[in-house]
């Protein structure tokens, strides 16, 4: 751990194995912050709009921005 910055653990996989009630479980445990699955939220918000919206290379940099907000205010809270 660098002095001033907090631990950040990602966890990876395919769909369906437990990666956020691990995250939750983690989070609980070691009382920290932790963030929802950024890519899950922004395209269920495009398939509300748009039945046949598809991830894409243009979806790569929204997606990764909507990521980056959700740590934040994980963090920040």
């Amino acid at each position: 751990r660098v002095v001033g910055r907090p631990l950040v653990v990602v966890l990876t996989g395919p769909e369906s194995t437990g990666k956020t009630t691990l995250a939750a479980h983690l989070a609980r445990r070691f009382d920290a912050p932790w963030s929802a699955e950024g890519a899950r939220e922004w395209y269920a918000e495009r398939l509300a709009l748009d039945a046949g919206a598809t991830l894409r290379y243009e979806t790569v940099t929204p997606i990764a921005e909507r990521q980056v907000a959700l740590e934040d205010a994980a963090l920040a809270e």
